[in-house]
């Protein structure tokens, strides 16, 4: 699976993205909402962790954004 991470925390980030690359995935990460937001619509982009407070794109306007794509 592709799968994205959205939040402002380094070691979240890092944290997620060894765990889900270790389980066989792909992992893209992204430190603020715009960024996952260009992520989601250039890539295919299976699931998505978010936190919900992001800058920028806040993580329910992301969602809400991926959902109307």
């Amino acid at each position: 699976m592709n799968l994205l991470i959205a939040d402002d925390s380094p070691e979240v980030l890092e944290s997620l993205k060894v765990f889900l690359e270790n389980s066989g995935h792909t992992v893209f990460c992204a430190n603020d909402g715009e960024q996952a937001l260009q992520i989601f619509c250039s890539h295919k982009i299976d699931g998505i962790f978010c936190a919900l407070t992001l800058s920028k794109l806040g993580g329910l306007e992301l969602l809400k954004e991926v959902k109307s794509a």
